[in-house]
């Protein structure tokens, strides 16, 4: 008796050890799902790839020209120029101008034939609406010199872009440009500050919700596709400088005038006592313009270049953080006050009070829409070499209405794109290096890492 039951408690022992060993293994052993490490490794080939396929509409102003034969002939040199790198062109004949407006992607270019400026050469200007005129001496009916000029024009707008987008995805990534540049994010907080540094002497206001609608709006409406702005405002007080300006005799009628030399611009921004930034709230990134008021025994105060000159803009941008513009206040004198009947009660030492209209604010905004371009990265779509492939010719450029033009967004879009899977592409190829160095990190579901 005693022997069957040994027999079958080493049997119900056996039994539990089947069964639960497996159990135990299995809910106690690392866990590491699959990688798409060979999908996330090409990615890297992938990238040297992208190409932005690019349409561009010939139209011809005047003169019997042959828009479908220069179309055709005008694509494959373009391809053949590009070498199929970055750019992929699909050139067609005509286009509306209300199609190359509201188009990304689709550029015309209109020929004049038979126009001559002084020189007896012809001209080039690039309008504000994804549109460049090439106004040529050449008759309609040389198709061949037509398209030698419509290949520089085209090809140059486009030829430094390229430039661009090699150095991006290159080893070397980094100029002076990138370094006045902030790093992309969807949202930014955007913060206008008046610094109002001798409030006892001078009240300072502003009416910066009129200059914003009127100098600034436009220039976050045509960006709103790229990027989200929160905007707001904040008055400070009492904002002295940490540094002492240099006093110089350089005004009018031996007036003493106040000077930042640019070893001095640095350390403007008085950390320990000024407090800037955005919400709490938010992780979206914030960025400054400062309208800086000086005291009284500062001003006029003004900052001087190297050169050893005044600088215009009276105004300097501080890469990724923002831009400063010091307006100087009139000479004013101490506010009077005065009894309610109409008689003088005392004279006391009320500061008089100063108001910044939207038209005081046109200068200092329109500086910060410049400085606004610098810190996200916009830049001036020029002809690049096709001066010199044109000698002669005359170039003009059409200024924006709202501080950037459709050729300017189109190109600020693409290199952001650039960037963007330039930076998507080293983070996974990091993820993946990190994970297959730790043996022992557990990996759960990973569909999500090229689900984007």
């Amino acid at each position: 008796m005693s022997s069957l039951i040994r027999i079958q408690t080493v049997s119900i022992l056996l039994i539990l050890v089947a069964l639960f060993v497996p159990v135990w293994w299995s809910t106690t052993q690392v866990h590491r799902a699959v990688l798409p490490t060979d999908q996330i490794r090409a990615l890297a080939a992938a990238e040297a790839k992208n190409v932005f396929h690019t349409r561009v509409a010939v139209r011809f102003v005047s003169g019997k020209g042959q828009p479908k034969a220069v179309a055709e002939s005008l694509q494959t040199h373009l391809n053949n120029l590009f070498g199929g790198a970055s750019f992929h062109f699909a050139v067609r004949a005509d286009a509306s101008t209300e199609e190359t407006q509201s188009t990304s992607g689709l550029y015309q270019l209109r020929i004049d034939c038979g126009v001559k400026n002084i020189q007896g050469e012809g001209s080039v200007k690039l309008f504000e609406d994804r549109v460049v005129s090439l106004q040529t001496p050449v008759e309609c009916a040389d198709t061949e010199s037509i398209v030698a000029q419509a290949v520089a024009v085209v090809g140059g707008l486009f030829l430094d872009e390229r430039a661009d987008f090699a150095r991006i995805s290159g080893s070397s990534s980094h100029n002076n440009d990138d370094i006045r540049k902030v790093k992309f994010a969807p949202e930014y907080q955007l913060i206008f500050n008046l610094m109002n540094a001798d409030p006892v002497n001078l009240l300072v206001s502003w009416d910066i919700q009129a200059a914003i609608k009127d100098y600034f709006q436009n220039f976050v409406d045509a960006v709103e596709k790229l990027y989200d702005f929160k905007i707001k405002s904040q008055t400070k007080y009492f904002t002295s400088l940490p540094i002492d300006p240099e006093v110089i005799n350089a005004g009018k009628d031996g007036e003493m005038v106040y000077c930042l030399r640019p070893h001095h611009l640095p350390h403007f921004i008085n950390s320990a006592e000024w407090s800037f930034g955005g919400s709490v709230v938010s992780t979206a990134p914030p960025l400054n313009f400062v309208v800086y008021v000086p005291p009284h025994a500062q001003s006029p105060l003004y900052i001087m270049g190297h050169d050893h000159g005044f600088l215009k803009t009276n105004s300097f941008l501080i890469p990724q953080w923002g831009g400063i513009s010091i307006v100087n206040p009139p000479k004013m004198a101490p506010a009077v006050a005065i009894h309610e009947n109409g008689t003088t009660l005392a004279i006391r030492n009320v500061p008089p009070k100063w108001t910044l209209s939207s038209s005081d604010l046109s200068d200092p905004m329109h500086i910060f829409i410049y400085q606004m371009r610098e810190i996200l990265g916009v830049k001036t779509v020029g002809l690049g070499s096709t001066e010199q492939l044109l000698p002669g010719f005359q170039f003009n450029y059409e200024s924006s209405s709202v501080g950037i033009t459709k050729w300017e967004l189109d190109r600020l879009a693409r290199l952001t794109t650039i960037q963007n899977i330039r930076n998507a592409v080293n983070t996974l190829n990091s993820l993946i290096t990190l994970i297959e160095s730790m043996e022992d990190m557990i990996l759960g579901s990973t569909e999500h890492l090229l689900s984007s």
